[in-house]
């Protein structure tokens, strides 16, 4: 079996984080994004590996990565959400239950 690549292990330290006990609803959806965004982020052949990669999230990585990761219009509808409240805060209240973007992250 190939090893996993830092990003693909973060994403999963970032899934692990979602169930403890404890952590904010917001910080929680912000850590299902993250998660998601990274394995985005590995799924392109765009990405150069740069620190702002991460940083500056750039929705078409999201866009892109649709079909490679199997998900729906509607998912990938929510992670642009979930991008714009975790990166650019345009809503202050949460997009969606903190158990949708868990899920979301998980299936990516």
């Amino acid at each position: 079996m190939p090893e996993a690549s830092p990003r693909l292990l973060r994403a999963n330290e970032l899934l692990l984080e979602c169930v403890a006990r404890g952590i904010s609803p917001s910080t929680l959806v912000v850590a299902a994004f993250d998660a998601i965004y990274l394995c985005c982020i590995e799924s392109t052949s765009e990405c150069l590996g740069r620190e702002e990669d991460v940083l500056h999230p750039d929705p078409e990585v999201l866009l892109s990565a649709k079909e490679r990761l199997g998900v729906s219009s509607k998912e990938v509808t929510l992670a642009l959400q979930l991008m714009q409240l975790s990166f650019y805060a345009f809503s202050h209240e949460l997009c969606c239950l903190p158990a949708d973007a868990v899920a979301l992250a998980r299936k990516v």
